[in-house]
C-alpha cells in the first residue's frame, strides 16, 4: 500500500468520520472502498454534451478567436 494525502473540507471530514464510526471501520478504509468502487465502474466515452471539459472546448472553438479574458467571462456566464 501507498500513503496518499487527501484534503477534505471540515463538513466532508466530519461526515466521513461519522459514517466510519457507524460502520465500525476507519475513514481510510471507507476512502479505499469508495475509490475501488469508483474504479470498477465502466468508463463512459466523453462527449461534448455530457462532459464539462468537452463543453469548455466547444465554447473555446465557438465563433471568432477571442482573448483569454473574453473566454474566461464566457465560461463563467454560460455555465461551461
Amino acid at each position: 500500500m501507498f500513503r496518499t494525502m487527501v484534503y477534505l473540507d471540515t463538513q466532508d471530514r466530519d461526515s466521513l468520520l461519522q459514517r466510519a464510526k457507524s460502520a465500525g471501520t476507519s475513514m481510510a478504509q471507507l476512502i479505499r472502498d469508495a475509490i475501488r468502487q469508483y474504479l470498477q465502474q465502466p468508463q463512459r466515452a466523453a462527449t461534448w454534451a455530457t462532459d464539462p471539459i468537452w463543453r469548455c472546448a466547444a465554447l473555446a472553438a465557438d465563433g471568432p478567436a477571442r482573448s483569454d479574458a473574453e473566454h474566461h467571462d464566457a465560461v463563467l456566464y454560460r455555465g461551461c
